[in-house]
């Protein structure tokens, strides 16, 4: 792709108020970043391994495909995904946010094995975050994180997973996530 070429599409995305693409600099050298359309926040992730999945009604959903799926030639959509993340708004409160989570968990039959702790990412945002597990056929990790945003509301970024989700990777993903000032 030519300089002016990758110019014209930086206008384009710009012109929607989405920005997605690789951050070239700084702690974040190789990270992509999607810029939520309102200016709420930037999620920050490697891809690969990441695939973005598009932007449904709002909702930015990323994911990586549980292995081996093309080799066997199983239809990827009844596949759930090894790892898949969203990031929702929502009016309430940080803690408001954990509570409905933990009260869900318990609804859906999940074990919560990380009860809801202080998380600090690297911009200083802090929020609440739970881990918690289902058993049974399709069993699946959640880490669900709340940050409050400047203003009110808080953001959720929820990731699930077919693996751990309490690793080095996940950790520097959620702290490389990054609520912004409210737009005057």
């Amino acid at each position: 792709m030519t300089r002016k070429t990758m110019a014209a599409v930086a206008f384009v995305a710009g012109l929607f108020g989405v920005a997605c693409g690789p951050s070239a600099t700084g702690p974040y050298a190789g990270f992509t970043e999607y810029r939520s359309p309102g200016g709420e926040y930037i999620l920050r992730y490697l891809a690969p391994p990441w695939e973005w999945h598009g932007d449904d009604a709002g909702v930015p959903v990323l994911e990586i495909a549980a292995p081996h799926v093309d080799e066997f030639g199983v239809d990827a959509a009844l596949v759930p995904a090894k790892y898949h993340a969203e990031v929702t708004l929502h009016s309430g409160t940080a803690q408001e946010l954990i509570d409905l989570d933990l009260a869900m968990a318990a609804v859906d039959m999940e074990t919560v094995t990380v009860a809801p702790r202080t998380v600090r990412t690297d911009s200083g945002d802090i929020g609440l975050e739970t881990v918690a597990e289902r058993a049974g056929l399709n069993p699946r990790t959640f880490r669900r994180v709340a940050l409050g945003r400047p203003g009110g509301g808080a953001i959720h970024f929820v990731i699930e997973s077919s693996a751990s989700l309490t690793t080095v990777e996940m950790d520097r993903m959620v702290a490389a996530f990054d609520v912004l000032e409210p737009m005057p």
